[in-house]
């Protein structure tokens, strides 16, 4: 994966196509407010709800446009980005290869807001919530979508965790699905899945604190923690595609 000290490039797989579009962008990235799309057709600005933008905000602005946006760059630095569109050559009729490009499918339900990531294994529909809520309502928060809250078993999907921190400038535990709330002390997986008290997976394993029946993580620390559900939180929810 590419990623340069002021610019990040992305690809987005189109609306209309199961296939990958793969295309360099050749621009300087502007440091604009917001979003700035950019197309030979047409140029409306879009602004993100709350700055700083994520990649996932520039990509679900780029797929709402999908019949002109094939392409977006990320600045982590100042949370912005630009759309732009690309040439009919890469409309998404076939691959062009390059392992430089993150790629997000259609599989997921984009019009809700997730993105799939692929190069996390298997590849995961994932959806930021930057409001802070407590465990019911995060868990809520996700079934409105038929999602769930994440499930970190993968270095891969802590990595990604770590992204986003990179990318908001801020420190905050979110909520994960897993919990003991049906059997105190037994935490499992919201896919049913035990997550064992010695699991190196949790932050401290000789001091969890079985009564807190709730399971967190921080961004930057790959580790989970047990904690009260009625603390607010941020929240990742994970959408299982068919």
């Amino acid at each position: 994966m590419f990623r340069a000290q002021f610019t990040f490039f992305m690809a987005l797989t189109l609306a209309m196509s199961a296939k990958y579009c793969h295309a360099k962008l050749e621009t300087v990235f502007r440091k604009e407010i917001g979003i700035l799309y950019q197309s030979p057709y047409s140029q409306p600005e879009m602004t993100c709800s709350d700055r700083p933008c994520l990649e996932m905000d520039c990509a679900r602005a780029c797929s709402k446009r999908s019949d002109q946006c094939r392409v977006f760059s990320h600045n982590p630095t100042e949370g912005t980005c630009i759309l732009s569109g690309y040439p009919n050559t890469y409309n998404g009729t076939y691959d062009v290869p390059d392992n430089s490009w993150d790629t997000y499918k259609t599989v997921c339900p984009g019009s809700k807001g997730y993105l799939e990531y692929s190069d996390i294994h298997p590849p995961m529909c994932l959806r930021f919530v930057k409001k802070w809520l407590n465990y019911t309502e995060a868990v809520e928060e996700c079934q409105k979508d038929g999602a769930r809250l994440v499930r970190v078993k993968t270095w891969e999907v802590w990595n990604f965790l770590k992204e986003i921190k990179n990318a908001t400038g801020v420190s905050n535990w979110i909520y994960t699905g897993a919990n003991s709330l049906k059997k105190e002390g037994e935490y499992r997986w919201n896919d049913g899945t035990l997550l064992p008290l010695d699991d190196p997976l949790w932050q401290d394993t000789w001091q969890i604190d079985i009564g807190h029946k709730c399971v967190q993580t921080l961004y930057e620390e790959a580790k989970l923690k047990a904690c009260s559900c009625a603390k607010n939180s941020r929240a990742l929810c994970q959408y299982d595609a068919a």
